[in-house]
């Protein structure tokens, strides 16, 4: 009934907004925070429904970033491929559909392990986001551009790690905060009985919290040793 129908909104109003705001974290948008929090509303409307609506709901999500994302490639198809307009934005359709897969799996695949074990499943976020993002950079001659890591590109003191781990250890800092992010509205939203522990919550985000800071840290070192 009624009831049914503005949860399906919700639901879809969520996964839309996550595509949304990790779409306004890059340039020319640029309000890169917003990279630190936009996959909150994914995780949070994948975490109770079941492996193939999780991936349905990830693969949303990843089409409508990577549409809003990628809009230039109807325009580089257009002049540099000399393709009419007609066929160039079939092909963003195309080029879209396929990086929205890699969020679908990542949905898909955290669902299937937080049903499993909570805990396991709140912790492996991060991995999993960098081990795709990662085969990404491979798989069929590769695409390693976009990543979420790149977002961050202006903020000095937080991008100095990657002298050390690339643009995957910004990626995997920032899926770390969204997974706190997640344990902090699951303890909100009143859904922390029958999910997991508080504790285990309160252990992920002060988790994330000491990886931040000890990024900052290590930032601020680099930039005073290259300034001396």
């Amino acid at each position: 009934g009624k009831n049914l129908r503005i949860k399906t909104i919700q639901k879809y109003g969520f996964i839309i907004l996550s595509g949304l705001l990790l779409t306004a974290s890059f340039p020319k948008t640029g309000f890169d925070f917003l990279a630190w929090i936009a996959l909150v509303p994914l995780l949070y409307s994948v975490f109770k429904v079941s492996l193939g609506e999780s991936f349905r709901l990830g693969f949303i999500a990843g089409l409508v970033h990577y549409l809003t994302l990628s809009y230039w490639v109807v325009y580089t198809m257009k002049t540099y491929g000399h393709l009419p307009l007609y066929l160039s934005i079939p092909v963003l359709f195309l080029f879209a559909s396929y990086l929205a897969l890699y969020v679908a799996v990542f949905s898909a695949v955290f669902s299937f392990i937080f049903k499993k074990n909570r805990l396991f499943g709140i912790v492996l976020i991060p991995f999993l986001w960098v081990a795709l993002e990662y085969l990404r950079s491979y798989l069929l001659t590769g695409f390693p551009w976009e990543f979420l890591g790149a977002s961050q590109f202006m903020r000095l003191h937080l991008i100095q790690i990657s002298d050390m781990f690339g643009v995957y250890g910004i990626s995997f800092l920032i899926t770390l905060v969204n997974s706190a992010g997640l344990t902090v509205l699951l303890y909100i939203k009143g859904e922390t009985a029958g999910v997991i522990k508080k504790k285990y919550l309160a252990a992920v985000a002060a988790f994330a919290a000491v990886i931040f800071v000890m990024t900052l840290v290590y930032g601020d070192y680099r930039i005073d040793s290259m300034d001396t």
